[in-house]
């Protein structure tokens, strides 16, 4: 009786605390609005690498514990934050053209009633190679609401990120212009299951042990007569 009492005293005391959940983002949608400027350089890939009308998809995940604050500022009105966030396990692809990273330092960023509108999103940039031999890439996923809506900066929480309005915004530029993509996208966010602190670990350990223990001598007649 006193193992199993044991046993129940660690498992509730076993700490709340345990690595936060991560996010997974997937993402999807098409390009529907492409803009040039100036010269856009051809490459084996050909001009038609991406296109209006081409797929977009995006994976990646991030872990909230690692998020760090840039800088805020006012803007329209409102403010503007900056976080520091990397994405991990990141893959893109539009149309023909594909792109992954194990770990990718990006922006993510929240708009607070800038111009009566709130705002969060993901971007990078000085990504070298491109569908076109650009010497650079800016990719944003942009995220939106209606009005001044964001309630929430939690961001273990999948809460800002589900409620917005997705969209992609993909520059590819060389030495003498660049070419805009723009597209909706559908979003499906999840979260991974938290992971226990190892002190966690061993409580709960202990704790299922003394009960086990405690069981398995009730059980046992011969044993509670040689005890008593």
């Amino acid at each position: 009786m006193r193992a199993a009492l044991f046993g129940c005293v660690l498992l509730l005391s076993v700490p709340s605390n345990a690595h936060a959940a991560g996010l997974i983002f997937n993402y999807s949608g098409v390009v529907n609005s492409e803009q040039q400027f100036g010269e856009i350089p051809t490459s084996p890939l050909g001009s038609a690498a991406v296109k209006i009308g081409d797929v977009v998809s995006a994976q990646f995940s991030i872990n909230p514990e690692a998020i760090t604050l840039g800088a805020c500022n006012p803007l329209g009105g409102g403010l503007a934050c900056s976080y520091n966030v990397s994405l991990q396990n990141y893959v893109l692809s539009i149309g023909s053209y594909t792109t992954s990273f194990a770990q990718l330092p990006a922006d993510l960023y929240v708009r607070n009633n800038v111009f009566g509108q709130d705002a969060i999103g993901f971007t990078y940039t000085n990504v070298a190679a491109g569908p076109f031999d650009s010497t650079l890439a800016s990719v944003q996923f942009q995220g939106r609401y209606s009005g001044n809506t964001l309630t929430s900066s939690d961001f273990s929480s999948s809460l800002p990120f589900a409620a917005a309005d997705w969209s992609l915004f993909a520059i590819f530029s060389g030495p003498a212009g660049r070419v805009d993509f723009r597209g909706p996208l559908s979003l499906q966010v999840s979260s991974t299951p938290a992971v226990p602190e190892p002190a966690s670990w061993l409580m709960m350990i202990l704790g299922m042990a003394a009960i086990g223990t405690s069981m398995r001598y009730k059980s046992n007649p011969l044993a509670n007569n040689v005890l008593s």
